[in-house]
């Protein structure tokens, strides 16, 4: 619940709901997407952007 003094940043980061992502960099190839990951210029939006398609591809598989 919001409270008066809450300021705009509190009212936004209670809507947001954060995963974490973990790479274990003694193994290769997560090692690899590690590398990957943070030369993304957006990693949320490429993951949201995957999820998308992922469930896309699921729906129209059903």
């Amino acid at each position: 619940m919001n409270k008066p003094n809450d300021t705009p940043k509190t009212r936004y980061e209670k809507k947001r709901k954060q995963k974490l992502v973990s790479f274990n960099t003694e193994n290769p190839h997560d090692a690899d997407l590690l590398t990957h990951a943070n030369n993304l210029d957006d990693f949320s939006g490429w993951v949201k952007e995957k999820l998308n398609e992922d469930m896309t591809q699921k729906k129209g598989s059903q």
